[in-house]
């Protein structure tokens, strides 16, 4: 999978499932660009399915992480875009309404 990001660079990983608890949970490893977990929480709540994705990775581009280094408000603000652009692309495949990203 390859992600292009707003401040116009890309990070290519793959991601393999590691655990599936139906239908409450889905974990995944990331290998590549991006290394680290995926945790997909499912629940129920009044608007519908309530769903918490935690992402705990880590860049392996020696540039980026230097880079981090001082811009880092800049690095956030480009993953939570990138967090937000997933989420409505994600609501929109599903035909569903986005509550919160």
């Amino acid at each position: 999978m390859t992600w292009k990001t707003p401040l116009a660079y890309t990070l290519t990983f793959t991601s393999q499932i590691t655990t599936v608890e139906p239908p409450i949970l889905l974990e995944l490893k990331a290998k590549g660009e991006v290394k680290g977990t995926g945790r997909w929480e499912l629940s129920t709540s009044p608007e519908g399915t309530l769903v918490h994705y935690y992402w705990k990775v880590r860049t392996t581009k020696d540039w980026m992480n230097f880079l981090a280094l001082f811009i880092r408000p800049l690095m956030e603000w480009n993953h939570n875009a990138i967090m937000k652009q997933g989420g409505e692309g994600l609501a929109k495949f599903l035909g569903i309404r986005l509550l919160q990203s």
